[in-house]
This record gives structure tokens, C-alpha cells and sequence, in this order.
């Protein structure tokens, strides 16, 4: 049986989400999701309204530099997570305490109905740069068998077919801490360094190869930066249209940036997002 056309939200104003989107970009956007070439990047926010363990907000960034610098006794000042990692660890906490200190907060979240509802459609792939287990914890029914990859130590496989998606932890994977986090510069730079980024490689040419949404983060990460200019062979290949979600409001040199990726910026929050999904594909779409 064919899959059902999906419902333009342009033509369905009464339901539209908040999100914008001009009709141009979603007419593309819907028949890329039609024709499974969506692939997913999310960042920190995609996990802001999901809960811990504890039932408290999912700590992003600024929060969990917070956690460590007081854990170490020193004041916190708004510093930026990269710095106060490179302050604490090894003078005033040892790996194995911070890794105790992300397993408290990262392990066990309970996602949210915006993470989950995503996954009642199928997507080419999906990375993230978040540590936590809220897409392991999905109760609801997937469109899709995922199998999950960590981007430290795995190697990156082939496509098995839209039946399967592949879920890839690019900096870790907190059911996984062993095998440690990227969490400051220093772990960028050994991790770029490492020749073994494969899944960042294989990000790289999926960025050029089909459609990328970034949701919850920006397109600043220095390692997929450079794997994303390495797919392109030099100039051999251009990227086609990708998308950003975020709510920020982007000045015309912002957007000009992202243009010049390939990259549309799209107004809205996961929720925005997750809403203009389930109100385009209500009943879902099937591998």
C-alpha cells in the first residue's frame, strides 16, 4: 500500500504549528521525509525538556559547568562548560568523579513527548551530541528498529535499509562511560587527532548525501566542520538545503552564514518542530 500523501501545515492553518517555515522550504522538507533522506542532528536542547532521575530539568551546559565547579569548591561565574572542565579536572576531581557525576545526571532520563513523538517517522539517521539514555528510554512505538552507536570507539557501518535506524552518540554515551566523553577542547582536539572519528566522517558525507536538521544546536562544531569540508572534495561536491531549528531570532549576516552551508534557518523549539511533524504525518510514516 502506497504511504499517504502528507498534510501541507501551509494548508492547514488551523493547526499549524508555531514554527516558520517558508512554503518553498517545506514542500522540500516534506518530500525529503517522504523519501527517508532526513537525517537528524541534535544538540542540547533537543534534551532540554526531558527529566533526570530525579525527575528535575535535564542540566544543558552552563547548568552542568554549575554542578562541577561547585563540586570542586570553586565559585561560578557563568564560565562556559570547556573551561571549567579544563579547571577541575585532574586538580580538583579525577575522571572517575566526574564520569560519577554525569552518570547521576545523565543516566535514566525520562524523555519527553516532543523526543518521542519524532520517532513515530522514519529518518535516515540520527546523531547527537548528547550523552544521556532518553531515546534508549522511548516506550512508545517506533516507526523504526534503532540500533544505537557510540562515536568514540565505534566504527561506522553501512545503511541497513529504512527499517533500521542508526541512533550515534558522537561524544559519548553515558550507558557507555568507559569509554569516555568529549567534554572540553582538550577532548576535541585528541578526539580530531585520534584518526578514528569515524562517525564524524561518516556525518560529514551524510551532511552531503541527504537532508540534515539541526535541532538543539548550532552548525559551530569544529570537528564535523572540517569532516563536512572533507566530503566535499575540495569543492567536487556542493551540499544540498538542510535546516536549523532554534527559537533565536538570526541577524542577515547569521543567516547569510548559514546559507552559505546550505542550511535554511527555521524559527521554533523541538516542541515547534515535533508538532509541524505529527500535524504533516498525523498517523506516522513506515519504513
Amino acid at each position: 500500500m502506497a504511504e499517504p500523501e502528507p498534510k501541507s501545515t501551509a494548508l492547514n492553518g488551523r493547526h499549524r504549528p508555531k514554527m516558520k517555515i517558508a512554503p518553498d522550504d517545506e514542500a522540500f522538507l516534506l518530500r525529503s521525509m517522504m523519501a527517508g533522506d532526513v537525517m537528524l542532528v541534535l544538540g542540547a536542547g533537543a534534551s532540554a525538556s526531558c527529566k533526570n532521575s530525579a525527575g528535575e530539568p535535564v542540566k544543558m551546559g552552563k547548568h552542568l559547568a554549575s554542578v562541577l565547579a561547585t563540586r570542586a569548591g570553586l565559585p561560578y561565574s557563568e564560565e562556559n562548560l570547556t573551561d571549567v572542565v579544563s579547571a577541575v579536572r585532574g586538580q580538583y576531581l579525577s575522571d572517575l568523579q566526574i564520569r560519577e557525576i554525569l552518570v547521576r545526571e545523565y543516566k535514566g532520563i525520562i524523555p519527553s513527548d516532543e523526543i518521542s513523538s519524532l520517532f513515530q517517522v522514519c529518518w535516515k539517521r540520527i546523531y547527537t551530541f548528547n550523552y544521556d539514555d532518553s531515546i534508549e528510554n522511548i516506550q512508545k512505538r517506533s516507526s523504526q528498529v534503532r540500533r544505537y552507536y557510540n562515536g568514540i570507539v565505534d566504527s561506522a557501518v553501512e545503511f541497513e535499509g529504512p527499517r533500521f535506524l542508526h541512533v550515534i552518540h558522537l561524544h559519548g554515551e553515558i550507558i557507555k562511560p568507559e569509554h569516555g566523553f568529549v567534554l572540553s577542547d582538550i577532548e576535541y582536539a585528541r578526539h580530531a587527532s585520534s584518526g578514528k572519528n569515524f562517525w564524524y566522517e561518516r556525518c560529514g558525507q551524510d551532511y552531503i548525501n541527504s537532508t540534515p536538521v539541526f535541532i538543539g544546536t548550532n552548525i559551530n562544531e569544529p570537528i564535523l566542520l572540517a569532516e563536512i569540508e572533507r566530503a566535499k572534495k575540495d569543492g567536487e561536491f556542493v551540499s544540498g538545503r538542510g535546516y536549523v531549528v532554534t527559537p533565536n531570532n538570526l541577524t542577515s549576516i547569521q543567516t547569510a552564514a548559514l546559507r552559505s552551508k546550505g542550511l535554511v534557518h527555521l524559527n521554533g523549539t523541538l516542541e515547534d518542530f515535533s508538532k509541524w511533524v505529527n500535524s504533516a504525518f498525523p498517523h506516522g510514516n513506515s519504513a
